[in-house]
């Protein structure tokens, strides 16, 4: 499972997922695109040097190595440069533990993809928690819809319980959650029996 910050930090934000990183593979992504450079290090500082290699970057990206973070993600404006961008600037040797995602937002956008990807999100898969109107008009139709096995599948937008017990029969690899956490009224609980669903497959 993957779990996904919202832009602004909320109260307890560290301490939650400090606790929901105790979950084995679970990987949190860092999206903070108001952060500047020391801001997001400051951020990324509070965590062990072990739970930094399951932090995924979004934004400055450039700093993650020497941050201990080996995860970085790409949006998809970002696709096309972003990797060789970053590569251009560090040693060769460090580059072969990075893993590198990025987000699409169709079939044909996901299908497209290099195979320099570890990961992919489509979106979105129902309506957004945490972007109000996100999803209402084009959700992603995903029955049948894959022939790309080489990147891992992580569907995101609208995901929570209910919907992930629906979902579970699908091809999907894993989910990313973020709204349905971030505004229940017990984060750690809602994490982790959304947790339980998505490793009962």
């Amino acid at each position: 499972m993957r779990i996904l910050t919202l832009p602004e930090n909320t109260n307890d934000e560290i301490q939650m997922l400090r606790i929901l990183l105790e979950l084995p593979e679970l990987l949190v992504h860092i999206r903070k695109p108001f952060h500047s450079e020391k801001e997001m290090a400051t951020y990324i500082m509070q965590f062990t040097p072990d739970e930094r290699l399951r932090l995924v970057m979004h934004q400055h990206h450039e700093i993650s190595i020497d941050l201990g973070v080996r995860h970085l993600h790409f949006p998809a404006a970002m696709r096309d440069n972003g990797i060789s961008m970053f590569t251009n600037k560090r040693h060769s040797g460090t580059i072969s533990t990075v893993r590198w995602s990025t987000s699409t937002h169709s079939w044909e956008e996901y299908l497209a993809l290099s195979s320099s990807f570890d990961a992919a999100f489509i979106s979105p898969l129902y309506p957004s928690f945490s972007k109000p109107g996100y999803g209402m008009g084009r959700p992603i139709i995903w029955e049948d819809k894959r022939s790309n096995h080489t990147t891992k599948l992580i569907g995101l937008g609208g995901i929570n319980a209910e919907r992930l017990t629906a979902l579970k029969n699908s091809t999907f690899d894993d989910f990313a959650l973020c709204g349905a956490l971030w505004y229940a009224s017990d984060t750690i609980k809602e994490a982790q029996t959304c947790y339980k669903i998505i490793h009962s497959y």
